[in-house]
């Protein structure tokens, strides 16, 4: 027989995590996790053969699309599965205005730079 004064003291612990807002169509970075940048996989040549002096206007669109999928399923006597997808466009564009100088000639390249970080995607 085992006395209940004799079995050992469990201490309760609890660790509660703070959610953050998350505002609708909003992206939340992870905490703790940096920012970091580098460059797109490969150079957009939007012109090729120009020699200067000219003025040179481009307007550079984007359109970017996220996309995510999860299924949770358990089975035992009876099964349940849960299913669903995230999806998300942006669709901009930017312009740049550049002066190539007399005697410059070549083609024109433009290399994106991203800004990356780790979270979610708020809906």
């Amino acid at each position: 027989m085992v006395y209940a004064s004799r079995l050992p003291q469990l201490a309760k612990t609890e660790n509660r995590i703070a959610k953050r807002a998350c505002e609708a169509k909003s992206w939340k970075p992870d905490d703790g996790k940096a920012e970091y940048s580098r460059p797109a996989n490969n150079t957009q040549v939007l012109i090729r053969g120009v020699s200067g002096p000219v003025s040179l206007q481009i307007t550079a669109p984007r359109l970017q699309s996220f996309t995510a999928s999860m299924d949770i399923s358990f089975s035992d006597a009876v099964s349940l599965g849960v299913g669903f997808d995230l999806a998300e466009t942006v669709e901009d564009s930017s312009v740049f205005e550049v002066f190539l100088p007399e005697s410059q000639n070549g083609d024109w390249g433009f290399t994106s730079y991203l800004l990356c970080t780790t979270g979610e995607s708020c809906r």
